[in-house]
């Protein structure tokens, strides 16, 4: 059963690809913006907020990984402010 679908150029009913979280997963390797907020909202309200929203920042800002995030030490991170 088609739930969604268009007309093609020669009339038939074409049914979309259903995207699933593991075909997504597939294509994309970056979080969104969107995505970003929601982890910044859900740092709200916990023991290291401040450490966990600049950790955030710094990873999307400049395209870390967790690993590459987690590997850093104090030397690598430029603290002239």
């Amino acid at each position: 059963m088609l739930k969604q679908g268009h007309l093609g150029s020669q009339g038939f009913l074409r049914a979309k690809k259903r995207c699933t979280l593991d075909k997504m997963n597939d294509e994309r390797k970056y979080l969104t913006g969107i995505e970003v907020e929601k982890l910044m909202v859900a740092t709200k309200g916990s023991r290291n907020e401040a450490r966990d929203r600049c950790l955030i920042l710094l990873m999307f800002g400049h395209g870390l990984r967790v690993s590459e995030a987690c590997g850093l030490t104090l030397a690598q991170v430029d603290t002239w402010w």
